[in-house]
């Protein structure tokens, strides 16, 4: 299509071989009306957005971006030698593909078995293009500005503003907006030099976004979580990199983020997500945010928004407590006691770890921010000599309690164990969000190993009915009724995929002997999970007084290989071996499932089910090192 204005009219000239040319006679809707020429050459009576980028000639590709408020055309011509065309509204596992010129506030989503929209959504954060900015810097190989701006391009001819799949959500659009400036800048900061015309177009894309999160602030009264303060964080550091003039706007979101860390996060740092993997997502987020506030080249915008440098610090303060409790639930190996679910998210990844689930670099972050250790690899991205003061002295180094209740249960360190047990009420705020039904559950490290493992999470809205399997009572590690839940779990849209109804009323008590019994009434009647620690073993007793067919259900991580002796379970992992006793009353039986390290992902791994008559069970865990120890 080729726009034109006339008599104040917006015309396009849809067909050249056999002339067509409508007229817009709806800017809402993008509704044309025909003009000249045959009316079988125009059937679709809207138009909006943009072309999809079209092989010209030799390795030029051409397409044009229609811009709304005010309407212009902008036509798009780059050099993509070896370019493929990027399908960004596909979900390239199901083979799904979603209209691309539907309006983005009228696409349904979740109604169709199989098709997952966070897989084009995922693609759409462009997190890949921090990687070319790397490459560039150390090859100084232009092949790699050519693909960002490729890649750009691409995404603007092929994404209108409002239509398609990459604009539902405002976390995405934050997430992306994010990434493709700081990539950009590195870009820059490498000395490569982009065209004037190339600039246009990426400071309109940029505007857009930041347009768009603040039209559609992610936000309800008391229902908002993680995509909100990806909202916020985002268009904090957007503001800055534009050198926003609207200094009073800039507070306000700045305020919004100082509103958010008191709502999401509590004093002990711990995220209201009650996961631990969100955790460190929303935690993530706060922590750059944090980076661009305080970095002195922001000291005069600070300034002129007047944010003071207490404010600053205040942040940091909290980021410190954030980083903390992440740290309780790290392995050696940066991966993650998994409570919750585990989408694998992450915000701005600038290191050469692209697992999602090692938050190793996140840490290694915290630590050079903080100055508690430093990096030399972060050292190229984020001087500390220009980041405030966090902490200061034996405030600065990182120690954790022999055992510590937080919200989200109770976690204990020994010289080589680690065990935490899931207690405190559904995440935000009581609506359940990325909460599971996981309360008296029990996770266990042993040697920095995972043993018993929460089997995660692995789908969302594409199969709904595996995404409440995994957040199901049996799939924990506590103790079950055929047939019942600890909370509600809906299936009747796919919201209810984001909610845990009813009450369960989880509390925790301390005995004089020292041992710790969590309760929760999930199944109407209390269910009292007792541990007491000995020299030589944990001693776990489960009592609910109802009578019916009860099962003790242990997850084993897939590195761990079981065998089942008489009343007891051998646990086998390197360097260890754990056993489990049961009552020889008792029928244990041993089976398959799937363990899910992150979204989509499936690994096989081992599982035990104790089934039992009783109102209490009382079993034991012994762990026998040959080698090694751990803290």
């Amino acid at each position: 299509w080729t726009p034109y204005v006339y008599k104040n009219e917006l015309y396009f000239i849809y067909s050249f071989c056999k002339l067509c040319v409508i007229k817009l006679i709806n800017e809402t809707t993008g509704e044309c009306e025909l003009v000249y020429g045959n009316p079988s050459l125009f059937t679709n009576k809207t138009i909006f957005g943009g072309t999809n980028l079209c092989h010209w000639k030799n390795d030029l590709f051409i397409g044009f971006a229609h811009i709304r408020n005010p309407w212009y055309g902008v036509p798009i011509i780059f050099n993509a030698k070896n370019y493929k065309y990027i399908n960004w509204q596909r979900d390239i596992l199901s083979g799904h593909e979603w209209y691309p010129l539907k309006r983005s506030k009228d696409i349904i989503y979740g109604n169709i078995k199989g098709a997952d929209i966070k897989i084009p959504w995922e693609i759409g954060r462009m997190q890949d293009l921090i990687y070319l900015s790397l490459a560039y810097s150390i090859t100084q190989d232009e092949k790699y500005p050519q693909a960002f701006q490729n890649k750009i391009l691409d995404f603007i001819a092929s994404n209108p503003y409002g239509y398609g799949t990459q604009w539902i959500t405002s976390m995405e659009v934050s997430i992306r907006a994010v990434n493709i400036l700081v990539a950009y800048d590195m870009f820059k900061s490498a000395k490569f030099a982009f065209s004037g015309e190339f600039q246009e177009l990426f400071d309109e894309m940029i505007e857009q976004h930041k347009a768009h999160i603040i039209a559609n602030p992610e936000w309800s009264d008391g229902m908002r979580g993680n995509h909100y303060l990806a909202n916020i964080c985002s268009l904090i550091i957007i503001m800055i990199y534009q050198n926003d003039d609207k200094h009073e706007n800039f507070k306000i979101v700045f305020d919004k983020l100082v509103t958010e860390l008191e709502h999401q996060f509590d004093e002990s740092g711990a995220n209201f997500e009650s996961s631990t993997y969100y955790h460190a997502l929303s935690s993530e987020f706060v922590l750059w945010a944090f980076i661009f506030l305080a970095h002195k080249q922001s000291e005069e915008f600070r300034s002129k928004a007047k944010i003071r440098a207490k404010d600053i610090q205040d942040i940091g303060a909290n980021i410190y407590t954030h980083y903390q409790f992440l740290k309780q639930f790290a392995r050696p190996d940066g991966t993650l006691m998994q409570i919750g679910d585990n989408d694998s998210g992450t915000y701005l990844n600038l290191s050469t770890n692209l697992s999602p689930s090692n938050k190793m670099p996140l840490i290694e972050l915290y630590e050079h921010v903080m100055n508690i250790k430093a990096s030399d690899y972060f050292e190229r991205f984020v001087d500390i000599s220009d980041v405030f003061e966090v902490n200061e002295g034996e405030s600065n180094k990182h120690n954790i309690t022999d055992g510590a209740l937080n919200s989200y249960g109770y976690i204990r360190y020994r010289e080589n164990y680690k065990l935490f047990i899931r207690s405190g009420d559904k995440g935000q705020l009581g609506k359940g969000g990325h909460s599971h039904c996981d309360l008296n559950s029990i996770c266990l490290d042993v040697g920095g190993m995972p043993v018993l493992v929460d089997p995660g999470t692995y789908q969302y809205t594409g199969i709904p009915e595996l995404r409440n399997k995994y957040r199901s009572s049996e799939m924990h590690n506590t103790l079950t009724l055929k047939g019942s839940e600890q909370y509600i779990i809906g299936d009747s849209s796919k919201d209810d995929l984001f909610w845990l109804y009813g009450s369960a009323s989880p509390k925790n008590e301390i005995s004089a002997d020292g041992s710790l019994a969590f309760i929760h009434s999930g199944y109407g009647k209390e269910h009292r999970r007792t541990l007491r620690f000995e020299q030589s073993a944990l001693k776990i007793s489960d009592t609910i007084k109802l009578d019916c067919e009860k099962q003790i259900n242990l997850h084993f991580a897939p590195e761990v290989k079981i065998s089942i002796i008489d009343s007891a379970v051998y646990a086998q992992i390197k360097g260890f071996s754990i056993k489990f006793e049961f009552p020889e009353r008792d029928k244990i039986e041993k089976s398959l499932y799937y363990f899910s390290p992150g979204y989509g992902m499936t690994e096989h791994a081992e599982k035990i089910v104790l089934n039992t008559d009783y109102d209490t069970v009382t079993w034991n865990i012994t762990i026998n090192e040959d080698t090694g120890t751990y803290r």
